[in-house]
């Protein structure tokens, strides 16, 4: 009984003297996206948000840009400008194989982004970043016979190449944000 009071006291002791180097004030890293004056970007932005997200940041938009950044009430740690973000998606080949059209089609996306520190909105990185992808798909089927003929065209192939290219850029520019607030 006695070797249990020692343990209970001695545990007593280190809860007491390590208490106050427990830090319970921890948040994490506040990012905000900064308003694009372009309607043509809330795709890639939507993209960007989740992906930093997912690394760990409190993400949040704003409708201000840059010049109004320092009278935002909720103060960030960071704010991110993207000045652009697009790109398209074009055929380069096709051939008819049967009753089915294969394409190759080429896309290519790109951004542009500013990151600013939040207390004094000083630019910390300027982030360009560009990707190209080739894919081939199917762009058309052929169905019917002698009297009923029909063909079938799907963009759909195309448009989702083009979606998953954005995923991507989005993907790599959050890991470069995340590389530049950690320097």
């Amino acid at each position: 009984m006695d070797g249990m009071r020692r343990l209970i006291l001695a545990v007593a002791f280190l809860t007491a003297a390590t208490a106050p180097a427990i830090n319970t004030s921890t948040r994490p890293t506040r990012v905000t996206l900064l308003a694009t004056p372009d309607s043509s970007i809330d795709a890639f932005r939507d993209r960007l948000h989740d992906e930093l997200h997912a690394l760990g940041y409190e993400v949040s938009d704003t409708h201000v840009g840059i010049r109004d950044a320092g009278q935002d009430p909720v103060r960030a740690d960071y704010y991110v400008e993207i000045l652009d973000a697009g790109g398209g998606s074009r055929p380069v080949a096709g051939i008819g194989a049967g009753p089915v059209d294969v394409g190759v089609s080429v896309s290519h996306v790109g951004t542009s982004i500013n990151l600013y520190e939040g207390r004094t909105l000083r630019l910390v990185d300027t982030i360009d970043l560009h990707k190209r992808s080739t894919n081939l798909s199917p762009t058309g089927i052929y169905l019917g016979g002698r009297s009923v003929w029909a063909a079938i065209a799907l963009p759909v192939f195309e448009w989702s190449h083009y979606r998953n290219a954005m995923r991507k850029l989005a993907r790599d520019a959050a890991h470069q944000i995340d590389e530049a607030m950690r320097r």
